[in-house]
């Protein structure tokens, strides 16, 4: 599916410049992601994080733009590509959002979350930070066979974070804050890596089914 997106490329117009926006979100949403998850252990420029989303609000608001006038001037070329972009920015922009609530949890946290506790988390984020390089080649290649391998990992994150915060309530010994602060936590990774293969699934996926596991045959 996303590959028509791609013919875009070899016609140029105001599609072609939504989809280098659409890249360079991808790329602010990943720095921004990595960033956020660093505060727990080392603080760092916040003010540079909070340019960052900016720079992503604003690059979503001038993808639908220009969706809409190449759509209002050739109303039946690219429909389904602009719909793809349009429903894409949508998922890059959240990653956005939720680094933002990791970074207010860790200024509400001070302590560095080095305990068992957290340590699961923290597999989990890792293998979300080294998927979304990944993530981003798979997507800009149109790579249908890269997008489905990373499709099962996010998966797989999703379904641990979802099995880590059942089992906060019987972990004994558990601070109020440590518990209130990993359950969040857990909940904002968790959406990330659902997020990231949202974006991702519009590599295998008709545009009716993005955000969905690949039909089998």
């Amino acid at each position: 599916m996303f590959k028509d997106l791609l013919n875009v490329f070899h016609r140029g117009g105001l599609l072609k410049l939504a989809l280098e926006d659409t890249f360079k979100m991808m790329e602010l949403s990943r720095e921004i992601f990595t960033k956020s998850v660093k505060f727990f252990s080392e603080k760092g420029d916040v003010k540079k994080i909070y340019d960052m989303d900016r720079q992503i609000n604003e690059l979503q608001i001038v993808v639908r733009r220009r969706v809409l006038e190449h759509l209002a001037i050739n109303p039946s070329i690219d429909v389904t590509a602009s719909l793809i972009l349009i429903t894409i920015v949508i998922d890059i922009e959240r990653i956005g959002d939720y680094a933002k609530n990791i970074i207010e949890m860790a200024d509400m946290y001070p302590h560095k979350l080095t305990n068992k506790l957290f340590d699961y988390i923290w597999k989990e984020e890792k293998t979300i930070t080294a998927l979304f390089p990944r993530t981003i080649k798979a997507f800009k290649a149109a790579n249908a066979d890269d997008a489905v391998e990373i499709m099962k990992k996010l998966t797989t994150v999703s379904k641990n974070m979802d099995g880590f915060i059942l089992e906060l309530v019987n972990i004994p010994d558990i601070t109020l804050k440590d518990g209130i602060i990993a359950a969040l936590l857990g909940r904002y990774i968790k959406r990330v890596a659902a997020h990231m293969k949202n974006i991702v699934s519009s590599v295998v996926n008709p545009f009716d089914r993005i955000g969905y596991k690949p039909q089998t045959a």
